[in-house]
């Protein structure tokens, strides 16, 4: 008789390839920040706070990796708490911290609202 290994639910692996993809962004961020320091400089961007914010968020993305990949009981907790301090800091970022000349304010609004109601939909209801 063989032994199965059990599966994961398809909900939790959309979410492990979701925060993977959120992750893999920010540090491409810390990269980018490190490679392209002094023409950050020259454009007036501040190197610091982009490598400091990739930091953050990458380590983030990790942190829920691993709670994602274990099944930890906190995974919901800990996974609804960084998608509101990430929308937050997202939303004074572009605003307030590094406003963009085009904000396109109404597509990033409908954009991230969207991916907070999956990705919260989805965390609620599979990695209970």
């Amino acid at each position: 008789m063989m032994n199965k290994r059990p599966t994961r639910d398809v909900n939790v692996t959309i979410l492990i390839v979701f925060v993977l993809c959120f992750t893999f962004w920010y540090g491409l961020r810390i990269y980018s920040s490190l490679v392209n320091w002094q023409i950050l400089l020259e454009f007036g961007a501040n190197p610091v706070y982009i490598l400091a914010t990739g930091l953050l968020w990458f380590l983030t993305g990790l942190g829920l990796l691993i709670l994602l990949w274990k099944k930890h009981v906190r995974t919901i907790r800990a996974g609804l708490l960084a998608a509101v301090l990430y929308i937050s800091w997202y939303w004074l970022d572009r605003l307030i911290i590094q406003v963009s000349p085009e904000p396109n304010v109404l597509f990033s609004a409908v954009f991230s609202s969207v991916l907070l109601v999956i990705y919260s939909f989805i965390l609620i209801t599979s990695a209970s």
